[in-house]
């Protein structure tokens, strides 16, 4: 059996436009903006920032698919390939003083694109009388890039930082840019010394830094030393940050097995994601000696890389540092049953039917990551609460 399908559609988003965002609006300012007229002091009200022309983000969506069956459907599948194009994304961008009231906006200010392909089985391996095992597989591969993030092009614009991480005021890592995936990582590319260890701003430098003819306390790294000055200028600023890679996996593996044995039944469930990374933000914010008392007078937790990274232990944090990039590869198993069918019991005059299935839920995972779970949304670890594994018997009646 072959069934060749194909789709088209056209949707629209509007999560995140507030209540009148199209038209002026005004609201009573705050206590410490009050007018002073004559003997009263008085509110006022403010007209907030609006766009006129705002509106719905829309995604048109194109996929082809082919459904299959073999052997009567013992094997039996679909492979879908598809293509999204969302336009008039809705994005908060800063706007030139004197042209609204307020410095940010929400608007429309761009596209994206995603394109793939999807594919599932379902194989039934074998059955004879007294067993049966079944196999159920999936598999899908996204790439996701953006097209557009202004009105304007500009070549050298650094795009749209996003992902605020701890450590310190307003530092993010993350950036929406025109040519790559969403939220790709937008970082220093780190420098190691001899040894291996991180070169760190501020520490004793082992060359005479300052020129004076001698290596003394005086001689310390700085940022120049510390980072890869990419575009060549002598200094290191924003223009030397690069794009890393991407936090969204852009490979997504599921598989099932469900097997019986006469009145045994066994279940197993695992999946896995490829291709996404995670900055560690416990590593990068906790991990240095400073973290350890800092200036509040009491000792705080620190991460593991303290003990790892000799370095570190007498450094401070170099947040924006690529150093803190780990790839989130994983293989979870997401729960295992294993069950008995007693069938009638005869204690109940054989009226009563029991079936017991004892369940563990995130059973394992296997994973490089140094962190506590590589399954994170957004690709920034920090402070996650872990998942918890959890055992359970199910027992059901039939009467």
């Amino acid at each position: 059996m072959l069934k060749l399908r194909a789709g088209y559609g056209v949707t629209g988003q509007q999560d995140g436009i507030g209540d009148y965002a199209y038209i002026s609006n005004y609201f009573i300012g705050s206590q410490t903006a009050q007018y002073i007229f004559g003997p009263d002091t008085l509110l006022v009200f403010r007209p907030s920032g609006f766009d006129a022309n705002l509106r719905w983000e829309t995604t048109t969506s194109y996929n082809i698919g082919l459904d299959f069956g073999i052997l009567k459907d013992r094997f039996s599948g679909s492979v879908d390939v598809y293509r999204k194009i969302t336009t008039d994304l809705l994005a908060v961008v800063p706007v030139a003083a004197g042209t609204n009231f307020t410095n940010e906006i929400l608007t429309n200010v761009g596209s994206m694109k995603n394109q793939g392909i999807e594919f599932s089985i379902n194989a039934g391996l074998f059955a004879n009388k007294n067993s049966r095992l079944d196999l159920m597989a999936n598999a899908s591969h996204n790439l996701n890039r953006v097209v557009k993030l202004s009105q304007i092009e500009d070549p050298d614009a650094v795009g749209v930082q996003v992902g605020g991480i701890s450590g310190g005021i307003g530092n993010t890592v993350q950036v929406h840019r025109v040519g790559y995936p969403t939220f790709s990582f937008l970082l220093f590319e780190q420098l190691y010394d001899q040894n291996g260890q991180v070169i760190q701003v501020g520490q004793q430098a082992n060359i005479d830094i300052n020129n004076d003819g001698q290596i003394t306390a005086a001689d310390k790294w700085k940022d120049i030393h510390a980072y890869v000055d990419r575009n060549g200028d002598g200094v290191i600023n924003i223009k030397d940050r690069y794009i890393y890679n991407q936090s969204v996996p852009n490979w997504f593996l599921g598989l099932s097995l469900n097997y019986q044995y006469k009145n045994w039944s066994f279940g197993a469930s695992m999946r896995s994601e490829l291709g996404g990374h995670i900055y560690n933000n416990i590593h990068s914010n906790a991990g240095t000696f400073q973290s350890v008392n800092g200036t509040q007078g009491y000792l705080n937790n620190i991460s593991s890389l303290y003990y790892e990274d000799e370095i570190q232990k007498i450094a401070t944090n170099q947040l924006l540092s690529d150093h803190y990039m780990e790839k989130a590869d994983f293989l979870r198993m997401d729960f295992f049953s294993v069950g008995y069918n007693f069938g009638k019991l005869k204690y109940f005059g054989e009226k009563v039917g029991l079936n017991a299935t004892f369940v563990i839920n995130n059973v394992f995972v296997l994973t490089n990551y140094s962190g506590l779970d590589p399954e994170i949304g957004g690709g920034i670890d920090n402070n996650i609460y872990p998942r918890p594994r959890v055992y359970s018997l199910n027992l059901s009646f039939d009467f």
